[in-house]
C-alpha cells in the first residue's frame, strides 16, 4: 500500500519525484490507483497533514465536500473537516468490527453526517476493497471496462473524458444515493445553504470577479492603444503625409 500528498497544484505534483516513485509501484497486481484534488475549506493546504488521503491507523480515504459537524466527530487535531469522517470510522470500525472497515462500518459513520460528501475509502489491512459512498449532494460516477476488467471512477464524466479515459459511447453512470433516506444535511430545507459553502461560493465570485477585472484591463488598454493609431492614421490623411 503506497500513498504520497505534497501542498502543490496537480500540474507540479505530476512532475516531482514522489509521485514518480508512487507511479513506479503500479504493476498489473494493482488493485487500485485513487487520485485527489482538494479545494479546501477547513485547513491550510500548505500544511501538508491536511491535505488527502486522510488516514487514521488503518483506514485511509479521500473525501469532496463540507463537514458541518465535523468539531463532534473529530478525535485527532488534524485541522481539516473530512478528517472527522476517518475519525468516526475508526471508532464504529473498533464498535462494529474489530477495527477493521466494512459496509455497516461505514453506513453507521455517514448517518452521523451533516453537510455534503462522496467519499472514497479503504483499509490498508484489506487491500483488495475499495469503497465509495456519496449523498444525493455530491456526484461520483463510474465506467465499467469489461474487456479490460478496469472500473474507472471520477466526479463527474466530463471530468473523466477530459483524463483521456477511453470510455467509447458508454454513458458514466452516477453512483446510487439513497433517495428514501433523510438528506445528511442541518435543515430539512432543500434550499439551506451552510456558512462554509457561502465562503465557497464568495471565494469563487471574487476569483470570477478578478479574472473579468484583468480582462477588462486588457481591454480598455487595447481600445487605448487602439485610439491612438485611429488617430495617427487621421493626422497622417489630414496632412497628406506619407505613411
Amino acid at each position: 500500500f503506497v500513498y504520497t500528498k505534497m501542498p502543490l497544484s496537480a500540474e507540479d505534483a505530476i512532475d516531482s519525484d514522489s509521485w514518480k516513485q508512487v507511479m513506479a509501484t503500479i504493476t498489473n497486481n494493482t488493485i487500485a490507483v485513487i487520485g485527489h484534488v482538494r479545494y479546501y475549506t477547513h485547513g491550510d493546504p500548505l500544511n501538508n497533514e491536511n491535505n488527502h488521503p486522510l488516514l487514521n491507523d488503518n483506514i485511509i480515504g479521500v473525501h469532496n465536500g463540507v463537514i458541518q459537524n465535523y468539531q463532534e466527530l473529530k478525535t485527532t487535531d488534524i485541522e481539516v473537516d473530512s478528517q472527522a469522517i476517518l475519525d468516526s470510522l475508526r471508532v464504529d470500525a473498533d464498535k462494529l468490527n474489530y477495527g477493521k472497515l466494512n459496509t455497516e462500518v461505514i453506513a453507521e459513520t455517514l448517518k452521523k453526517l451533516r453537510g455534503s460528501f462522496a467519499v472514497v475509502l479503504a483499509d490498508i489491512t484489506q487491500t483488495k476493497n475499495v469503497y465509495l459512498a456519496r449523498d444525493s449532494k455530491n456526484p461520483l460516477v463510474y465506467s465499467h471496462n469489461p474487456k479490460d476488467n478496469v472500473l474507472w471512477i471520477a466526479s463527474t464524466g466530463a471530468i473523466m473524458r477530459s483524463g483521456g479515459v477511453h470510455i467509447g459511447s458508454t454513458v458514466p453512470k452516477l453512483l446510487h444515493a439513497d433517495m428514501e433516506q433523510p438528506q445528511i444535511s442541518k435543515s430539512e430545507d432543500s434550499n439551506f445553504i451552510t456558512r462554509e459553502e457561502v465562503r465557497i461560493l464568495i471565494n469563487r465570485f471574487e476569483q470570477k470577479i478578478s479574472e473579468l477585472e484583468e480582462k477588462l484591463e486588457v481591454a480598455e488598454k487595447q481600445i487605448n492603444s487602439n485610439k491612438q493609431q485611429i488617430g495617427g492614421l487621421y493626422n497622417i490623411q489630414l496632412y497628406g503625409k506619407p505613411y
